[in-house]
């Protein structure tokens, strides 16, 4: 890719959230963080107040589940989305997911993700 991945990081699991940015860090350097939160209310402001190009998801955020919030917010950021509840993939109507990906969440699946949304980008 040309230009860095700026990307928004969407979850309330603490270690999960170092994991990712620490696998995102290995994998694809040329990514870079430009929002982080474990709030679904948080999540609202971010995106709208934040440049993104892609946004990594957990669903079941610390206040709120962040499908709706999603949903709602009309930039239509590519969103890849992790969980450990199956349930949700049935909820991902109205969202633009390019992967959902149930937790624990290993090396290789982020990896596939992140590769489905480059090639998504490039198109």
């Amino acid at each position: 890719m040309n230009h860095k991945t700026r990307y928004i990081l969407l979850e309330d699991e603490y270690y999960t959230a170092e994991d990712l940015k620490r696998m995102i860090r290995q994998m694809r350097p040329d990514y870079e963080l430009v929002g982080q939160t474990d709030t679904a209310d948080e999540a609202r402001q971010l995106l709208r107040q934040t440049e993104a190009d892609l946004v990594i998801s957990d669903v079941q955020l610390s206040d709120n589940i962040s499908l709706p919030v999603l949903r709602a917010e009309g930039r239509r950021l590519p969103v890849i989305v992790f969980t450990g509840y199956k349930e949700y993939a049935a909820q991902l109507q109205g969202i633009n997911a390019v992967d959902f990906v149930l937790k624990p969440v290993s090396e290789s699946d982020l990896n596939q993700s992140l590769s489905k949304y480059e090639s998504l980008a490039m198109q």
